[in-house]
């Protein structure tokens, strides 16, 4: 059960009843939590890019930076996570003021998912370590942001059909799904996190989407696992219930893969292949201008933000590794290698808690694996584990005497 911790006069640890979901502390959050639902119903809701698109995602931003301030000014302990986080919002920030063109709507796009990526972690962050943010709470804006992204999926679906002519298209919006399974980590009922998940596979199958299948794969194993190993060891029957569920899981799924010719043609490109869809080539090319470069700032410092279109022209690397030692050089990658041991040290601050644990694990798995195969820091809807790592490290913070 989810509680509130208060301390004494005795300096003692109480623990009080569980407050109800819609509170005034919570409000604010909740608020910003509208906000960016809002901004992502956009082609659902209202015109794609209209001015309430535009102004929910500027009123986000103010709120954000707002707590970001707050936690500077609140907060004499500074997370190890937080500042890693921090240091790359920042790193960003300055290289946009130094060497950025926001005039060139590809500088200016690259700002605004990075902004919309990591800005929402401070106000979940802020509400979790005030203990005032719930596993309840989390659990409603999971539902939300799974109903949303299903009808973005369908509504891509939709457009890019119309515009390609053909059935067979790449839905990247599986990417949105993807990051939604260690959400249903903590939804309590079984059968309807197990049927979000069902929905989630399925999603990612049709999307044709190579690597975000094999990272829901992952992310379906450990979720399994954890859901078997965790019951009562008398609990025979929701024991059966779970073997049942999954091996139903696994028949669906194998059956919905061989269906989708699409789905195969392109693993089978891959596999024989070896098909990166143009990217090896995009490698290849900001890899050998950052080694052939002309001073030695440029490999410590890189070239300047977005400078991979420059390099590529017109193209993003689609590897986050590639795009930050094109832009920040060495000094950006070591910034984000700390971000990924910050992961890993809140992977095992949870020591007692194996829920959590887990649901870090598939955060690393996901967002590592994203960072390889597309964009991670880089892709605004990876603000979905960016609430979940402010959500988990806020908890990590209370202690319990």
């Amino acid at each position: 059960m989810d509680v509130i911790i208060k301390k004494n006069k005795g300096n003692k640890v109480e623990l009080s009843p569980r407050k109800r979901f819609l509170s005034k502390e919570l409000f604010p959050l909740s608020v910003i939590f509208g906000l960016i639902a809002l901004y992502w119903l956009q082609g659902i809701l209202y015109p794609k890019g209209s001015i309430i698109s535009k102004l929910s995602q500027i009123i986000t931003f103010i709120l954000c930076f707002y707590y970001l301030l707050k936690i500077q000014l609140e907060f004499k302990k500074k997370e190890f996570l937080y500042l890693a986080i921090t240091a790359l919002l920042f790193l960003n920030l300055f290289g946009v003021i130094l060497t950025g063109d926001l005039s060139n709507s590809l500088h200016f796009g690259m700002l605004q998912r990075i902004l919309g990526c990591i800005l929402p972690f401070y106000p979940f962050y802020y509400f979790s370590k005030k203990n005032f943010l719930q596993e309840m709470h989390m659990a409603v804006f999971c539902y939300i942001l799974l109903i949303v992204f299903v009808f973005q999926f369908f509504l891509f679906n939709e457009i890019q059909t119309e515009r390609q002519g053909r059935a067979m298209i790449i839905n990247n919006s599986a990417y949105s799904l993807l990051k939604l399974i260690p959400f249903l980590f903590l939804l309590k009922k079984r059968l309807i996190k197990w049927g979000a998940l069902l929905i989630i596979i399925v999603l990612i199958i049709q999307s044709a989407k190579k690597g975000a299948l094999l990272l829901a794969f992952i992310s379906s194993i450990i979720f399994v696992v954890n859901d078997f190993k965790y019951i009562k060891k008398n609990k025979i029957f929701n024991r059966g219930k779970i073997l049942i569920l999954t091996i139903g899981l696994v028949i669906l799924v194998w059956r919905k893969i061989l269906s989708n010719e699409f789905l195969l043609f392109r693993l089978n490109r891959a596999i024989q292949e070896g098909n990166t869809s143009g990217r090896g080539e995009i490698f290849h090319n900001i890899f050998s201008y950052w080694v052939d470069a002309p001073s030695f700032l440029n490999l410590i410092f890189g070239f300047g933000f977005a400078e991979s279109l420059s390099i590529t022209n017109r193209h993003f690397a689609h590897n986050d590794w590639l795009e930050l030692l094109s832009n920040f050089g060495i000094f950006g990658v070591f910034i984000y290698l700390l971000f990924f041991r910050a992961l890993i040290k809140l992977y095992f601050s949870f020591r007692k808690r194996e829920k959590y644990k887990k649901i870090v694990l598939i955060i690393i798995i996901v967002f590592l694996g994203k960072t390889v195969f597309s964009m991670g820091y880089t892709a605004m809807e990876t603000f979905i584990l960016m609430i979940l790592i402010g959500f988990l490290l806020g908890k990590k913070e209370l202690v319990y005497e």
